[in-house]
């Protein structure tokens, strides 16, 4: 059977009510009509609600539970025994309950913020244990006054805009999960430069556009703007004063994956820095074609394997293949991260963030629209891919 369970939120906290939606299907076709689902949630180990239920004609079923308003570690499951016929099969998703403090670190996209202008803040929150919270609130001023909101998007990170006063500071207020300590963001700075994408992500072929602001310069002070490919200049652009400008960065075909780019002062200096994801315009399509669509034990098959390029012309390549059982690969529910992943995604920074599972969601998938995608990837690039001038 190919099970999934997905929760209304990944996490929740003492005493709150959540939910959570089963499909079940089988593996060679078809949903899994009559399927019976025993669901059980266990707290730090232990079983504190359980339900039956039937899925439907659409392989569905729901379920709300409650949880305990005491808890110690804060670790939950939802635990889905799953029954039909003669196949009993167990899938189970975790979740966090948040019972310490929260640690929340902030970033403001391009290194800082600055008075006067309008800021993207990125933000991550975590339980002091590491494991990423879903969070909501407030962002409130030196005066407790709300000047906006935030809401964790995916894995505990989010973002919000602030066009920081001079003089203000600005705080975190967390409503959920209810916190009395209030985060601060990052004192804006009375002058510097502030370098703002328009776009989560950038197609193959497209260029990488942004707008700069550079405070307290001259009139015809200089800056530059480099686009940096793993270590590699790919592109630049130049201007003059302090006034708003938008700019086009615009990398070879083949540029893609993580770029860095930098806005320099007239001397080289960097004035602000921030990464960007872009999809490479060269790829390599593989089409796996067996012989047949459904094998016996025992009997053989034949597979014809091509390649060709984004243009879909043949093209000569070396490839690997693996025959593994589908059931085996649906027990482990391990998102795969092959080499393209790690060059285009996960190479450029260190990783020290979600666990293997979870990088499958920064991936592109079917299950996942563009817009999405490069949303996740945005968010993982504003907080754990950011970094201030490291080289």
């Amino acid at each position: 059977l190919s099970k999934s369970v997905t929760l209304s939120r990944r996490t929740f906290g003492p005493g709150e009510q959540g939910a959570a939606s089963i499909l079940v299907e089988r593996i060679a076709g078809g949903i899994g009509l009559g399927a019976e689902i025993k669901a059980t949630v266990l707290v730090d180990g232990e079983r504190v609600w359980g339900e039956e239920a039937v899925v439907d004609d659409r392989g569905r079923a729901a379920f709300v539970f409650d949880l305990p308003d005491e808890v110690t570690r804060g670790e939950g499951r939802f635990v889905a025994r799953v029954r039909l016929g003669g196949i009993v099969e167990t899938v189970v998703e975790p979740f966090v309950i948040p019972v310490s403090e929260l640690v929340a670190k902030v970033y403001p996209e391009s290194g800082a913020l600055i008075a006067g202008l309008p800021g993207r803040v990125y933000f991550e929150v975590a339980d002091a244990s590491g494991r990423q919270v879903s969070a909501s609130g407030w962002v409130v001023d030196s005066n407790g006054s709300r000047v906006g909101d935030f809401r964790t998007e995916h894995l505990g990170r989010g973002r919000f805009e602030l066009t920081p006063q001079p003089g203000e500071t600005y705080f975190l207020d967390f409503e959920v999960p209810a916190s009395p300590i209030l985060v601060p963001v990052p004192v804006a700075m009375h002058s510097g430069a502030s370098l703002r994408t328009v776009k989560d992500g950038f197609d193959a072929n497209e260029p990488v556009t942004a707008s700069v602001q550079v405070l307290g310069a001259a009139p015809d002070e200089a800056w530059t703007v480099g686009l940096f490919c793993r270590g590699q200049l790919v592109a630049r652009t130049e201007g003059r004063g302090p006034q708003s400008a938008s700019i086009e960065l615009m990398p070879a075909g083949q540029v893609g994956g993580v770029l860095r780019m930098t806005l320099f002062d007239g001397d080289l200096q960097p004035l602000a820095e921030r990464l960007v994801h872009r999809d490479s315009g060269q790829r390599i399509e593989i089409s796996v074609t067996p012989s047949a669509e459904r094998t016996l034990p025992g009997q053989h098959q034949v597979l014809d394997v091509a390649t060709r390029d984004e243009e879909g012309r043949p093209v000569a390549a070396v490839i690997g293949l693996t025959v593994t059982d589908r059931a085996v690969r649906e027990e482990a529910g391990v998102a795969r991260v092959g080499l393209a992943d790690q060059v285009g995604l996960f190479g450029d920074f260190e990783w020290d963030g979600p666990a293997l599972e979870e990088r499958g969601e920064l991936l592109r998938s079917a299950d996942v629209d563009a817009a999405e995608h490069a949303k996740r990837v945005d968010l993982l690039l504003g907080t754990r891919g950011w970094r201030r001038f490291a080289w």
